[in-house]
C-alpha cells in the first residue's frame, strides 16, 4: 500500500484502522510506521494561534502546533489543514490534527477557512475561488517560517480532504503530496445528486454551516447544542469583528432545490464550479503525489475516487474499502460487527492499457506511480477495478458536522 511517484519517493497510508504488524509496508513520506507507533515519540507542544494576511488583505486564523521543546529555528516538515468546521473549540489545548501528526515529529498547521470560524472574510457557499487561493497564500506563509522545512503535506477528511485536493491545483512548490480520506470529487455526482437522486439531508449541511459561521453549534436537525464557541485568536474584540464580515456574506442558491442536471449546472457559479474535479487538468499538470481513500457506504465516495484516477495522471494511490464516512465503522455485511479493515499489502496489479477493465473505462496508459487498491465483499481486490456488489448508499444523508471534520 504505497505510492511512488516519478522520482521514486516512497508514500504510505494513514488511516484510523488499526494495521496488522505482518502489513507493514515501506516507509512512506511522513515516515511512519503503517501501526501508528513513531520511531521517535515527541509531545506535543503548545498551540499558537496567529491571523495570517491572504494577498487581498483578509485575516485568515491558523493554529500552530510543534513537538514540545522546539526552538524557534527548530526545522520540521508539515501537514496543513484548512477547514470550515472550526480549527478548534474555545479553551481546547490541542486539536485532533495535532495530536495525530506531532508525535512523529511534524508541525501541524490548522486553519479556518475564510468567512468560517475566527477567519475575516465572507463563505457564500460551499466554496469560493478566493478560499482555493488563499491555500496558496498559507502555503507560502509555512515555507517562510524559521521552523518550516519549505515541505508541506495537505491533509483533510471530507471538506477539508476538498481543501486538500484543490491545494494540488495551484502548483504551490512547498506542496510535496496530499492525503485525502473520502472527498467529495464532484458535487453534482457525489453530494447534491448521488446515483441522480435529490440529496435533501445536504439542506441540513447548509443550515449547519451557517450556524457555525455565527459561532453556534448545532445538531443536524437545526437545534443549537451546547458549545464554547470557537477557538479565538487574540481578543475576543478580533473575534466580533470576524464574525460581523461572516454575516455580510451573500446567500447562494440552494443547489439541491434545482429540478434537473441542466438546471444545476446552468447556475452561476454551479456546484461543478467549485468541485475538485474541475481541478482535475491543473492537478495533471502539476503532478503533486496523492493519496485518496474512499468507502463503499459512504454516499458515492468511492465512484468520485474512481472517477479521479480516471481523470487524473498525476502520481496516485486509491483505496476504497467498506466504510462510512471517515472510516469510523466499517460496514462490509460480509464481515463480523465491529471487525476492523485495513488495505491489504500483497502484490497488486498496475491498471494500465493492459487492463480489459480499464480500457472499457477508457482508461489512458498509467504513469509510473499509480495504484487502485479496493477492497469489498470481504476480500481486498488488490489493484483492479473489477465489478463489486451492488453499491449500497447505506449512509447518503447521514454525515454529521463536527469541529475539526
Amino acid at each position: 500500500m504505497s505510492i511512488v511517484n516519478q522520482s521514486s519517493t516512497k508514500t504510505g497510508a494513514l488511516s484510523s484502522a488499526t494495521i496488522d504488524k505482518s502489513q507493514e509496508t515501506q516507509p512512506s513520506i511522513f515516515g511512519l510506521d503503517l501501526r501508528g507507533k513513531p520511531k521517535r515519540s515527541y509531545e506535543v507542544g503548545s498551540l499558537e494561534s496567529v491571523y495570517v494576511s491572504t494577498r487581498d488583505g483578509v485575516r485568515l486564523a491558523l493554529d500552530v502546533t510543534r513537538p514540545m521543546g522546539d526552538g524557534e529555528c527548530a526545522k520540521r516538515d508539515t501537514i496543513l489543514v484548512m477547514t470550515c468546521y472550526w480549527r478548534g473549540q474555545n479553551g481546547e489545548p490541542s486539536n485532533r490534527y495535532a495530536d495525530l501528526f506531532v508525535p512523529h515529529g511534524y508541525a501541524v498547521v490548522v486553519g479556518d477557512v475564510r468567512g468560517t470560524g475566527a477567519s475575516f472574510g465572507e463563505w457564500p457557499g460551499h466554496r469560493t475561488r478566493d478560499e482555493i487561493l488563499d491555500f496558496s497564500d498559507v502555503l507560502d506563509w509555512i515555507a517562510a517560517q524559521p521552523w518550516s522545512t519549505g515541505n508541506v503535506v495537505g491533509y483533510g477528511l471530507s471538506y477539508t480532504a476538498n481543501s486538500a485536493t484543490w491545494m494540488a491545483s495551484l502548483g504551490n512548490p512547498a506542496l510535496k503530496g496530499v492525503v485525502a480520506r473520502f472527498v467529495d470529487y464532484s458535487i453534482y455526482e457525489d453530494i447534491d445528486f448521488p446515483g441522480g437522486i435529490r440529496n435533501l439531508t445536504q439542506l441540513q449541511w447548509d443550515s449547519q454551516l451557517k450556524n457555525l459561521n455565527h459561532n453556534v453549534s448545532s445538531k443536524n436537525t437545526g437545534e443549537s447544542q451546547p458549545s464554547r464557541g470557537v477557538r479565538p485568536v487574540g481578543e475576543a474584540a478580533e473575534l466580533a469583528a470576524a464574525l460581523s464580515e461572516h454575516e455580510k456574506a451573500p446567500s447562494r442558491p440552494r443547489l439541491q432545490q434545482s429540478m434537473d442536471k441542466d438546471e444545476y449546472f446552468g447556475m452561476d457559479p454551479s456546484g461543478f464550479d467549485w468541485s475538485p474535479q474541475t481541478a482535475a487538468e491543473c492537478i495533471s499538470r502539476f503532478g503533486v503525489p496523492i493519496q485518496n481513500w474512499g468507502g463503499w457506504f459512504d454516499s458515492v465516495s468511492a465512484e468520485g475516487s474512481i472517477r479521479q484516477f480516471l481523470l487524473q495522471s498525476n502520481p496516485a494511490s486509491i483505496i476504497i474499502g467498506p466504510w462510512n464516512h471517515g472510516a469510523t465503522a466499517t460496514t462490509d455485511p460480509l464481515r463480523p460487527a465491529g471487525e476492523e479493515v485495513a488495505p491489504s499489502s500483497r502484490p497488486r496489479r498496475r491498471i494500465g492499457s493492459a487492463s480489459p477493465r480499464a480500457a472499457s473505462l477508457g482508461k489512458r496508459p498509467t504513469r509510473e506511480g499509480r495504484s487502485c487498491t479496493t477492497i469489498h465483499s470481504g476480500r481486498a481486490l488488490g489493484n483492479q477495478l473489477a465489478p463489486g456488489p451492488s453499491r449500497q448508499h447505506a449512509n447518503v444523508g447521514t454525515r454529521q458536522v463536527a469541529p475539526d471534520s
